[in-house]
């Protein structure tokens, strides 16, 4: 099971966008650069996170900072992860795929960059495997992969909020994606400290039927593009 759970890890995003490219004819380089922007945002969070470490350190103190260290963990993580990847998308469309401005090919862009990190988590976990002894069986070791396919409804519906900064003209829907994405990141972290792993993937499982919600409440015809994301 474990090693399933390691090859669908890797093979779920890349079919995702292979039916992408299929339905929609759309350049794999979209999920390309969706990849680029997840292992550039990962290379800023990290830093940041250095950053910030080494900042706060001994500097927040006092009974509240000690009472409720675990919520200011989440809430920092949420954002700086919300930041850095939101950021990043912003960047992809405005520079490197500026011609990205339908449902899907945002759609592509979120399927590569959620891709990249099962890709790399899957390659991990296959690693892992070969260092360790045999587990026993069960379903358990396939949580990782139900966790990814949450993960990247989630990675769609960021996609597709970015996009709006580009085809609505509107700031706020920046601000809407770091703030979803934060939630997301959040949540999960202060959730794993306190229930189940279980527990854990039905709020993922939550959080996945939420964001499918908005892949749909957004989506726009093939090649509408207003005015303002002309510019």
């Amino acid at each position: 099971m474990r090693a399933l759970n390691a090859l669908l890890m890797i093979v779920l995003p890349l079919a995702l966008g292979a039916c992408l490219a299929r339905r929609y004819r759309l350049p794999w380089t979209l999920f390309g650069w969706g990849a680029v922007t997840f292992v550039g945002a990962q290379v800023v969070h990290v830093s940041l996170l250095q950053l910030l470490t080494i900042s706060l350190r001994g500097r927040l103190t006092g009974p509240f900072v000690i009472e409720h260290a675990l919520l200011i963990n989440a809430v920092v993580l949420g954002l700086a992860a919300g930041v850095c990847e939101e950021t990043a998308r912003w960047v992809a469309y405005r520079w490197l795929v500026p011609y990205a401005r339908s449902w899907p090919e945002g759609l592509m862009l979120g399927a590569g960059h959620g891709g990249a990190e099962a890709i790399i988590l899957g390659l991990l976990a296959g690693f892992a495997l070969l260092q360790s002894a045999p587990a026993g069986q069960g379903l358990m070791p396939l949580l990782g992969t139900a966790e990814r396919i949450f993960a990247l409804a989630d990675h769609l519906a960021l996609s597709v909020l970015v996009l709006q900064v580009f085809v609505g003209g509107r700031w706020h829907w920046l601000v809407i994606a770091i703030g979803w994405h934060g939630l997301l990141d959040g949540v999960t972290f202060y959730a794993s400290r306190h229930v189940s792993t279980l527990a854990v993937e039905g709020i993922l499982a939550g959080f996945g039927v939420a964001s499918i919600a908005i892949v749909v409440a957004l989506r726009r015809p093939r090649g509408t593009v207003t005015r303002s994301s002309r510019r």
